[in-house]
């Protein structure tokens, strides 16, 4: 079936979605001591696999613990089991939800390319800035 972008003349989507996020202090002229860190992460996919395999097993795992998929998985909230991640602090639930999703994210289909700054980086080597992907379907791939 054809896109609909070309049906109205304008150029067919992309092969690839890449989903952007940033985590820590990206403040640079007050560092938080508690939290000296800044790191910006990209997820790279194919579209028909984020279609077709992705969004249908995150949406399954999210429907296993809430009455819908809108929940957003934020790893602060999932750490300190609070807001919707409340239903963590039964230890029962938070070792089969922990389980499933890091299932998940071993076996989706996906790149994580990341870069920060710190002390320490993500990849664990002082500033190491490699730019390079750290995980992909393959596994984890560290700078």
């Amino acid at each position: 079936m054809a896109h609909l972008s070309s049906s109205i003349g304008v150029a067919p989507p992309s092969r690839f979605i890449a989903f952007f996020d940033e985590c820590g202090d990206h403040s640079l002229t007050k560092i938080d001591p508690d939290f000296p860190l800044f790191v910006l992460a990209m997820v790279v996919v194919q579209r028909e696999a984020y279609q077709d395999e992705i969004l249908p097993k995150m949406n399954a795992f999210k429907l296993r613990y809430w009455n819908h998929e809108g929940i957003n998985l934020h790893s602060r909230d999932i750490r300190l089991a609070q807001g919707p991640f409340s239903i963590l602090l039964n230890a029962q639930v938070r070792t089969q939800f922990m389980s499933e999703i890091s299932e998940l994210m071993e076996t989706l289909p996906f790149t994580l390319t990341c870069d920060g700054d710190s002390e320490v980086s993500a990849c664990g080597s002082p500033r190491c800035g490699s730019h390079q992907p750290i995980r992909s379907r393959a596994g984890v791939h560290l700078g």
